[in-house]
């Protein structure tokens, strides 16, 4: 954590890699490839534990505790205790203004939520792949998803990434493609973003007024779709090197 001299501590982690320190001091824990953090209105830390296949808190007193994820790669334990589930590779962690913790189960090419310490799959039927729009998300393909977004109006956006895509999930439960046209490239701008090319968009973020940026990995750029639908380029070149 940088703090608010500019200087840098360490909030979890030891620096060996591994797997331990539940339930007493974050900065004695192992972690292992930590890939998202996200900090709740409440001041708790939630750590997407990548190559642990767990998501963990970190509480106000500074201990560490689990949250989700057994350890064991795979999909399982749906409707259950979220502790005793399956993830794989989970890549981020999003809570939500009323404390519902989303999940980009990356390998598992699912969207997650844990609501009172039970765990759902709300996008993704396993399947890597691109179906199902306009229809239940949880019967629609995915493709290693990165990020979770859930804005303040409980709509969930989706980092397709393999799928080059951003998609959303409404209040009823259906998704949507709201940028992107599955195929790899950088293009589109000044266009509807449904039109455009992305390239392995891996961040997605809401902003109060409901603008929609995304990261995009492999176009090394920022882009942000504008209210009439249209997107733009706000940050980088498309070319990787650093000017």
């Amino acid at each position: 954590k940088i703090l608010k001299n500019g200087n840098i501590v360490t909030i979890a982690g030891n620096g060996k890699q591994g797997y331990g320190g539940d339930n007493g001091l974050a900065t004695s824990a192992q972690l292992n490839y930590p890939s998202g953090v996200f900090v709740s209105t409440n001041n708790e830390v939630f750590i997407a534990d990548k190559n642990n296949n767990r998501i963990r808190k970190i509480v106000k007193n500074g201990n560490i505790v689990l949250i989700a994820g057994n350890g064991q790669t795979g999909c399982g334990g749906d409707n259950g205790s979220a502790t005793s589930s399956q993830l794989y590779y989970p890549q981020s962690v999003f809570v939500s203004t009323n404390n519902e913790i989303c999940i980009a189960d990356t390998f598992n090419h699912r969207i997650r939520k844990i609501e009172n310490g039970r765990i759902v799959t709300i996008a993704g039927n396993g399947q890597p792949g691109y179906s199902g729009d306009n229809g239940p998300a949880t019967t629609a393909q995915l493709h290693r998803p990165y990020s979770v977004f859930v804005s303040a109006n409980n709509e969930v956006y989706i980092a397709d990434t393999f799928n080059h895509s951003i998609r959303k999930i409404d209040e009823s439960g259906n998704i949507e493609t709201i940028a992107g046209n599955e195929q790899p490239g950088y293009g589109g701008d000044g266009g509807y973003a449904t039109n455009a090319q992305l390239n392995h968009p891996s961040g997605v973020f809401i902003s109060t007024n409901y603008e929609i940026y995304i990261t995009e990995t492999n176009n090394h750029t920022t882009r942000k779709i504008l209210e009439n639908g249209n997107i733009i380029t706000i940050a980088g070149n498309g070319n990787e090197d650093m000017e």
